[in-house]
């Protein structure tokens, strides 16, 4: 289990001996933003009229407040980036499907340029065997004239 972290704090021109799980400077940092909160009210009029349980419902509803407003943030760039994850995994699987699609059509185009290159061979080698027919056809009757 982590170590308590204990440190001291001024909060409203008070000091205070704190301790938490958080680091020391973190809850410096919580110290300074309640300073700031209270200085806010402070210089509202209508604040400096309160009783101090006022002061202090005043002080706690602001704090909910930015709260309640990070949290909505919070919520909605969530929301938000899990839409833009939603997108992107659809533009990923769009991606994988035309990459499929492009090694389809190369295996595709390999296979037809093998049938043509056999069907340029068997049609070369019909042609080879027509002129070959022809030649020995000649030499035959070549052969026959000359006798």
């Amino acid at each position: 289990m982590a170590m308590k972290n204990a440190v001291e704090v001024v909060v409203d021109g008070r000091v205070y001996k704190i301790s938490g799980y958080e680091s020391q400077e973190y809850m410096h940092q919580i110290a300074v933003y309640i300073n700031e909160k209270m200085t806010q009210c402070h210089n509202t009029e209508n604040y400096r009229k309160q009783s101090s349980d006022q002061r202090q419902l005043m002080l706690s509803m602001n704090l909910a407040d930015d709260y309640f407003k990070a949290k909505n943030q919070a919520e909605r760039l969530t929301a938000e980036l899990e839409k833009k994850e939603r997108e992107l995994y659809s533009v990923r699987h769009d991606l994988i499907e035309a990459q499929l699609e492009i090694e389809n059509l190369k295996k595709e185009k390999k296979a037809g340029s093998g049938q043509n290159n056999r069907r340029n061979e068997q049609h070369e080698g019909k042609q080879n065997n027509a002129v070959n027919a022809a030649n020995n056809g000649n030499q035959k009757n070549g052969n026959n004239t000359q006798r």
